[in-house]
Formats: C-alpha cells, sequence, structure tokens
C-alpha cells in the first residue's frame, strides 16, 4: 500500500510555510486527487517544529482528501508533531504511516541534574532564520537543565508558536527586536515575550477549536491560542505604555531525575 502512495510522490511540508510553499503543497495534492490517486502521503520530515499554520495545512489537506475518497498518511512523523496533533485531540484524525526520532535529541554526559534557578534572555529579529535559531538556543538552554523531553517540546513549540505569530502578525519590521525573558526555577518555567507591535490580547479569545467540527466547518481560527493555553498553566497579557505588548506564560516542569 505504501508502494501505491510512493508511485505519485510525496509531497513533502516545508518547515517554512509562506503563501508561495503552501498554494504550491496544495497544488500538488491536487493534482493528485485531479489524477484519481486514492493515497496521498505527505512527507513531515522536515517538521523539526510545528506552529498552529502547519496543523492548519494538514487538516485542509483532509478535508480535500475525504471528499474525493482519498487516504492521506503522514509519513516521517517526528516526536514534536505527534505531541501537537495530541494536545489538541488530533492524533486519530490522521493516519501515521512511517515515524522517526528527532535528530540531534541527544542529551549531553554532564546534565545539570539539580541546577539553582536561573534567568536568562533571548533576543532575536523578526525573521524566519532569527525565530529558529532562538528556538534552537532555547531547546539548548533547557536540555542542559536536565529537562524530560515533553516538557522541553512544549515549551520549545509554545515559544516557537509564539514567536512566529509575533514575526507574522504584529506588524514589527525585520529590524525590530523581540524579547524574551526566561526564568526557569526546578518546577517551573516562566517566559515573557515583549514586542512593540500592534496590541493584541490573547487571553481575552477561548478555547474554541472543536476536533469534531475541524472538518466539518473547516474551523482556521484559534487553533494557535488553543495550542499555547493546553502546553503551558497559565497566560497573561498586558499592554505596557501603550507601546509594548507583554506575554507571560508560566508552565510547570518536568525532570529527569525526578
Amino acid at each position: 500500500m505504501l508502494a501505491d502512495a510512493q508511485s505519485t510522490g510525496m509531497p513533502e511540508v516545508p518547515e517554512e510555510l509562506t503563501s508561495g510553499s503552501i498554494a504550491g503543497l496544495t497544488s500538488t495534492v491536487d493534482d493528485l486527487l485531479g489524477s484519481g490517486c486514492k493515497q496521498v502521503a505527505l512527507d513531515c520530515a522536515s517538521l523539526s517544529r510545528v506552529t498552529s499554520t502547519h496543523i492548519n495545512v494538514l487538516w485542509s489537506i483532509r478535508a480535500k482528501c475525504l471528499e474525493r475518497s482519498a487516504r492521506l498518511t503522514l509519513n516521517n512523523v517526528n516526536e514534536n508533531l505527534q505531541r501537537v496533533l495530541k494536545v489538541l485531540d488530533l492524533l486519530d484524525m490522521f493516519d501515521l504511516q512511517t515515524t522517526i526520532r528527532r535528530k540531534g535529541s541527544a542529551r549531553p554526559e554532564a546534565v545539570q541534574a539539580a541546577a539553582p534557578d536561573e534567568e536568562f534572555t533571548i533576543r532575536f529579529a523578526a525573521s524566519s532564520s532569527a525565530v529558529t535559531s532562538a528556538t534552537t538556543e532555547l531547546r539548548t538552554r533547557l536540555i542542559q537543565r536536565g529537562l524530560e523531553e515533553k516538557s522541553i517540546t512544549e515549551l520549545e513549540t509554545v515559544f516557537y508558536e509564539v514567536a512566529t505569530n509575533i514575526r507574522l502578525h504584529s506588524g514589527i519590521s525585520r529590524g525590530e527586536t523581540v524579547t524574551v525573558a526566561i526564568a526557569l526555577s526546578r518546577h517551573e518555567a516562566v517566559m515573557e515575550f515583549k514586542d512593540c507591535g500592534k496590541e493584541f490580547d490573547p487571553t481575552s479569545l477561548p478555547d474554541n477549536f472543536v476536533p469534531s467540527e475541524v472538518i466539518n466547518r473547516r474551523q482556521r481560527r484559534g487553533i494557535g491560542v488553543t495550542l499555547i493555553k493546553r502546553m503551558t498553566d497559565d497566560m497573561r497579557y498586558i499592554r505596557e505604555n501603550g507601546h509594548f505588548n507583554i506575554l507571560t506564560l508560566r508552565k510547570s516542569l518536568e525532570r529527569i531525575d525526578e
């Protein structure tokens, strides 16, 4: 069965989603379905990090396949994508044909098993490459703290989601800087995002992402905020001096030494 999917091609889901890359992927899937293909396989190998936009694209393609009575499979799915789908109660809606372990996720031999409280700041410009580098820096710090992979993955996913939303929707220019103050204690992480973009209070939005309605209504709003809320324990927002957005997120931590 997998050979049939490969014979029609396996479109790759790009990590960097632009209007052009989304249109290209959608066009490829449309061509496959238009040719009578009854199985579409998506290669998710490049998705080392996942945002709500990726999930939106995946469920939109799933809807197309359902309309054409075609089977959709996700190939080369890593634990990050699996975790995001599970948090959103969408895991059972997708057929995961093959799964892979994340490259470079091995822990260093010297892990700070009982590290003291730590505070540090990550700054990045509003560009895709800068967001990726900042997220990588966060992961490295969290690994050094000796956190469980689940906590690392969720903090990394939340960081990347918030940072990407700021980059794409806040209206700040590529030359402006986003600052994230991070405080790690033994049992909690606090991330405070600060940017000078247009005012936006995510806490005012309800968690209205309903899995049973995703396909029927093609719901497209609220998934990002839902993802952030479900992967953290507390979310607070203030508009400082009428100029800065400050979003504070708190999350309980799991450690490998407990």
